[in-house]
């Protein structure tokens, strides 16, 4: 994920939600750029935690839930 790609979507943020799936821990993912702050979800998970996570995911984008 390189430094344009990151600006573009962050300048796009107020039009959709991110959630962001990975086998790395958050700590790594920050180091490489990911906010602190945003939406994740680590591997594995069962169906009913990702169900979870992206109904929290939108309705955190509603602002019903809590992120």
């Amino acid at each position: 994920m390189d430094a344009s790609w990151r600006r573009s979507c962050a300048s796009a943020v107020l039009t959709y939600q991110v959630l962001y799936m990975s086998a790395y821990s958050r700590a790594i993912l920050s180091a490489h750029g990911v906010p602190e702050d945003s939406h994740f979800i680590p591997k594995p998970f069962s169906l009913k935690t990702i169900a979870l996570k992206v109904r929290d995911v939108l309705e955190s984008s509603r602002g019903v839930g809590v992120r």
